[in-house]
């Protein structure tokens, strides 16, 4: 609606120009109920591809970012009169598995996550800056359950699960099972170059042990769209990123009620649309008395249980908890992000000392 689009606050910057897909651009709202802002205004520009980042950062034209990529980091370090930082962050990068088909199979999922090769993924594209994921609750979280192993990277493993659940490979090496064939679309963000290459050496792994991965990049408002891969009866798996708030709360990825009830309704738990998963009950209820329970030590082991439950399942392959880059001017003074507040929390300290 109207307010959606012109909304009314009371911080340091209201609202302005917004012209959609291109830049966002709020002016400064001296009145506001906290001290004033030192700058006038601040242009938010939506850029989809990372190349298109380094090169504005290097030219003058964007002044800073909050969504660098690992393995541009060296060059951003480069580039002069600008300081880039590397924190832990709480974005969990994954690939989600759309619960149909055979991709309903536990143990065709564990045989995936032992085929994702994602200590190669970090080291070889992200340059190291990210840490194997085992679940949607960062390490630096205090619900974050540190007794979860991930699974190693194991194509026997793999292979010995999907011949164990019956799939046994066919003339063109692609397992089979009952006249139907373990083929799959594995999609992401066209534009995206870091992320087309991790899902290009996932799908390069993942062939090895007969499961046939087509690679299919999109734009964001196709992939994520109402003519979405989740709306289709293809299988599917698409890879991209969630950032956690800072309460634990997943309800909003796990609990049926956030399967939307058609493509154009919401939600956050996709990858059910079809198929509910064969421990919704179980993680409905624990999502529930995370939200009900107030003693945080209680809470705790809730959530410790949560992310067994989804490293048991595997409903998406978790691959990396990933550090989270800013680059800005040396000359910005106040600025200071960290993985617990918005990027413009403290917008209004923001100021150029030259």
């Amino acid at each position: 609606g109207e307010l959606g689009r012109r909304p009314i606050g009371t911080g340091p910057f209201t609202f302005g120009e917004w012209v959609s897909g291109d830049h966002l651009a709020p002016p400064a709202f001296p009145q506001c109920w906290g001290p004033p802002p030192n700058l006038d205004d601040v242009t938010v520009k939506f850029v989809p591809s990372s190349n298109t980042i380094l090169v504005q950062l290097q030219s003058g034209e964007a002044d800073m970012t909050a969504n660098a990529e690992a393995q541009q980091y060296e060059e951003l370090r480069r580039i002069e009169g600008k300081q880039t930082i590397a924190i832990d962050g709480q974005s969990w990068y994954h690939v989600d598995l759309k619960n149909i088909d055979f991709l309903m199979e536990k143990a065709v999922r564990q045989a995936l996550d032992f085929a994702t090769p994602k200590q190669q993924i970090i080291d070889n594209i992200l340059k190291g800056l990210a840490t194997i994921s085992v679940a949607d609750i960062a390490p630096i979280s205090w619900a974050y359950n540190p007794n979860i192993q991930p699974r190693p990277y194991d194509l026997e493993q793999a292979k010995q699960l999907l011949e164990g659940a019956g799939w046994t490979p066919g003339p063109d090496g692609v397992r089979q099972k009952d006249g139907k064939a373990l083929r799959l679309e594995l999609g992401g963000i066209a534009g995206d170059q870091q992320q087309q290459q991790i899902l290009q050496v996932i799908a390069a792994s993942w062939n090895q042990i007969g499961v046939a991965s087509e690679l299919k990049f999109q734009d964001i408002k196709t992939l994520w769209g109402p003519e979405g891969y989740q709306f289709t009866e293809t299988p599917t798996a698409c890879g991209y990123a969630w950032f956690n708030e800072n309460d634990p709360d997943n309800t909003f990825y796990w609990h049926s009620s956030q399967i939307p009830d058609s493509p154009t309704g919401t939600g956050g738990n996709l990858p059910a649309y079809f198929h509910p998963y064969e421990f919704q009950d179980e993680i409905d209820r624990l999502t529930e008395q995370g939200v009900a329970t107030l003693d945080q030590e209680e809470r705790k082991q809730i959530y410790w249980q949560i992310q067994e439950l989804l490293h048991e399942y595997v409903p998406v392959i978790f691959i990396y908890w990933a550090k989270q880059i800013y680059v800005a001017p040396d000359t910005l003074a106040g600025f200071a992000p960290n993985a617990s507040t918005r990027l413009f929390s403290n917008v209004a300290a923001w100021g150029y000392t030259g």
